[in-house]
C-alpha cells in the first residue's frame, strides 16, 4: 500500500552531521523514568516513558513504569490498567501481580489480593517478602502474627514489634524498632518512595503521594498508514530552504536537497502503533528555517519485529521499580511507637527524641506536635528577639549558613582567643557534614536552627515552614543529642505562617543588631570598622560561616571589643536562659 503525506508551511531545524541523528534509547529514557519516580518528579517521569510507549505501545516495561507512576500518585483505577498491560504482554511477570495485590488491598478487595499475591509468590525467586506481607495481613485482621525467630528486613522487624507491642511485651518491641533506626534511610527524614504500612485496618497502606499535571497524548485523529508512505515537503512557502530532512521518532529517515523534496518512508521497519513524524529544513549556512511536526498510527498487517528489553540492564530497572512498589516499613511509625514505648518507660529524653524524628517525617502525624510540647515544657506561643539585655557589657557572635569548608577555620580562630559562639545551621549542610557539626559542638558552641533548606520562609505554607523547621531540629538533634531552643529565618524572611510554625515546637526567633552582610563581599578592614562602631551592649552579630572577608576580619573584631570591655558569649548566655 502506497500513500502521500505532504507538509506545508514547512520546516525547521536540520543537523549538519544527518547520519549521526538516533532516536533515545528506550532503556535510557526508562531508567531515567525511574530516576524521577525515585525523586518524586512524576510529570518529567511520565513523559520520558510516553516517549517509549508512542514508539512501542506493548512494551511491559513501559507500562510497568506507567503503572507504578500512576500508583504513587494515587491513580488506583489507572495504575490497575497499566499493570494489566504488563500481564498482557508478560503472564509471568510476578511483580506486576504484587502491584495488583497493592491496589486490591487499597481498593479493599482481600479476595482479589490474595489472588494476586498468590500468583506472585510462585512466580517470584524469593519467598520472604510474601511471608511478610501474610504477617502484615495477619495484624491487620487481628490474627496471630507469626514471623521468623530472627526477622532480617526492617519491615519484617516493624510487623513483629507491633505485634509485641499488642502483646505487652514492650522491651522487645522497643529492641526491635530500634535497630530499624540503626540501618541507612533516606537524607532529609523523608520515607522510602514506596508504598508504606500504617498498621490501620481502613487505610492498610500509605502512597508517597505527589502531583501528576501530565496527560497522556491520545491523538485520535492521527492518520492510519501502512506499508511505503511517499513524504513530501512543500517548502514554496519558505525561501532559502537548502535541505529537508524528515526524522521518525527523533530519527533521521532521510535526507534531500531536491526539489520537490520527496522520499519514501517504509512504516514495516517500525512498530505499529504512534509515530511522530518531524519535517526539518536549514538554508546553506546551516541556519533553521522553520519545522513541521505530525503524529501518525502505523498499522502494517504484518509489523516489524518488536524489541524486547532485556539483559543485565533492563533487569536492573525491573529491580528498582520493585522497589518502588514494594510495601516498606515507615520510619515515621517507628520513631513514634519508640517514642511512645521510651515516654512509658519513664525515659524522657529519647521519648521527645524520637518524637522530634517523628515530627520531621511528618508534623501532622496522630499527636506528635501535642507530645513535643507537653515534654518539653514549652509553652505553644511565639517569641522573638532582636537584642539581649543590658548592663552586663555582653555580645554574642552569631554565624549562620555553615557548616561548609571553611568552619574549622572558623572555629580555629574562636578557639585561638577563646570566644564562644552560636551557629545557626542548615539542616541540609549538617546531616552531609556531621563531622563538622561534631567538631562545632566538642567546641563549646551552640549549635541552633536555620532550617532544613534554608528556603525564604514567607513563600511557604504554615506546614511547609514547620517541616523546614522540624527536619533541622531533628538533624541537629541526630548529630548533637542537643536540642534547638532558637531558630533564624533565612535573610530575617518570616511572617505569620512562620511565627505559627516555630511557636509549634516553641523555638524563639533571633535576629541581630548588627548585619554584616553588607561587607561581608567587601573588604574585611570595612567590616571589622562598621561591627565595632556598632556594637552595643546586649547586641547580637550577624556574621556568615567561612565568609573570606568575616574570617581575616574575626581576630580585629574580637580584639577591639575586648578592648572596650565587652565580653563574649552564647545567645542562650546573652538571654539567660
Amino acid at each position: 500500500m502506497r500513500s502521500t503525506i505532504r507538509f506545508f508551511a514547512v520546516l525547521a531545524l536540520i543537523l549538519v552531521r544527518f547520519a549521526n541523528a538516533s532516536a533515545a534509547d528506550p532503556l535510557d529514557l526508562l531508567r531515567e523514568a525511574v530516576a524521577n519516580i525515585e525523586l518524586g518528579t512524576y510529570d518529567e517521569a511520565a513523559r520520558k516513558v510516553e516517549a517509549v510507549l508512542i514508539a512501542d505501545e506493548r512494551n511491559p516495561l513501559g507500562h510497568m513504569v506507567l503503572g507504578t507512576i500512576y500508583l504513587h500518585v494515587g491513580r488506583l483505577d489507572q495504575a490497575e490498567a497499566e499493570y494489566a498491560s504488563v500481564l498482557q504482554e508478560k503472564t509471568d511477570e510476578w511483580r506486576a501481580h504484587y502491584a495488583m495485590g497493592i491496589i486490591s488491598l487499597l481498593k479493599g478487595r482481600r479476595a482479589d489480593a490474595d489472588k494476586h499475591m498468590a500468583l506472585a509468590r510462585q512466580q517470584a525467586h524469593n519467598a520472604e517478602d510474601f511471608e511478610t506481607l501474610t504477617s502484615y495481613l495477619h495484624y491487620l485482621s487481628g490474627e496471630p502474627v507469626i514471623g521468623a525467630t530472627n526477622p532480617v528486613s526492617d519491615l519484617d522487624k516493624q510487623i513483629q514489634a507491633m505485634a509485641l507491642i499488642k502483646k505487652g511485651s514492650l522491651k522487645e518491641a522497643a529492641s526491635l524498632l530500634a535497630e530499624i533506626t540503626r540501618n541507612p534511610a533516606p537524607p532529609g527524614f523523608e520515607e522510602f518512595r514506596a508504598p508504606l504500612v500504617t498498621f490501620e485496618a481502613h487505610r492498610p497502606i500509605a502512597l508517597p503521594g505527589g502531583k501528576l499535571t501530565w496527560k497522556q497524548s491520545e491523538h485520535k485523529d492521527a492518520p492510519i498508514v501502512s506499508g511505503e508512505v511517499q513524504l513530501t515537503a512543500d517548502a514554496s512557502r519558505t525561501s532559502n530552504v537548502a535541505f529537508i530532512a524528515y526524522y521518525v521518532d527523533d530519527l533521521c529517515v532521510g535526507v534531500t536537497n531536491c526539489y520537490p523534496y520527496r522520499m519514501s518512508w517504509d512504516t514495516t521497519r517500525h512498530t505499529n502503533g504512534l509515530h511522530q513524524i518531524r519535517v526539518e529544513g536549514q538554508d546553506s549556512f546551516g541556519r533553521t528555517i522553520t519545522s513541521k511536526t505530525m503524529w501518525v498510527r502505523v498499522a502494517n498487517k504484518e509489523p516489524a519485529k518488536r524489541v524486547i528489553l532485556s539483559g543485565q540492564e533492563a533487569d536492573e530497572l525491573w529491580e528498582r521499580i520493585w522497589r518502588c512498589i514494594r510495601l516498606t516499613e515507615s520510619r515515621k511509625l517507628v520513631h513514634y511507637q519508640l517514642a511512645r514505648l521510651f515516654e512509658r518507660a519513664g525515659d524522657r529524653e529519647n521519648a521527645v527524641r524520637n518524637y522530634e524524628y517523628a515530627a520531621a517525617y511528618d508534623p501532622d502525624y496522630a499527636d506528635t506536635r501535642k507530645k513535643l510540647l507537653e515534654l518539653t515544657g514549652r509553652k505553644p506561643g511565639y517569641a522573638e528577639v532582636h537584642s539581649g539585655p543590658t548592663g552586663s557589657k555582653m555580645i554574642a557572635l552569631t554565624f549562620d549558613d555553615g557548616p561548609n569548608e571553611r568552619t574549622i577555620e572558623t572555629l580555629d580562630i574562636l578557639s585561638r582567643y577563646g570566644v564562644p559562639a552560636t551557629f545557626f545551621l542548615v539542616g541540609f549542610r549538617a546531616e552531609a557534614q556531621p563531622n563538622l557539626v561534631k567538631a562545632i559542638c566538642d567546641a563549646g558552641h551552640e549549635i541552633e536552627n536555620h532550617t532544613y533548606s534554608h528556603p525564604n520562609l514567607t513563600t511557604l505554607t504554615t506546614r511547609e515552614a514547620e517541616i523546614e523547621l522540624a527536619k533541622c531540629n531533628a538533624v541537629i538533634r541526630a548529630i548533637t543529642g542537643k536540642a534547638c531552643k532558637y531558630f533564624r529565618p533565612p535573610g530575617g524572611h518570616s511572617d505569620e505562617a512562620t511565627k505559627q510554625a516555630a511557636a509549634h515546637y516553641g523555638l524563639i526567633g533571633v535576629y541581630w543588631t548588627v548585619n554584616c552582610s553588607p561587607w561581608e563581599g567587601q573588604s574585611h578592614v570595612m567590616l571589622a570598622t562598621n561591627v565595632i562602631a556598632n556594637a552595643t551592649d546586649g547586641g547580637i552579630i550577624l556574621m556568615h560561616n567561612g565568609e573570606p572577608a568575616t574570617l581575616a576580619a574575626l581576630p580585629t573584631i574580637i580584639t577591639e571589643l575586648r578592648a572596650k570591655g565587652f565580653r563574649f558569649v552564647t545567645i542562650a548566655d546573652l538571654l539567660g536562659q
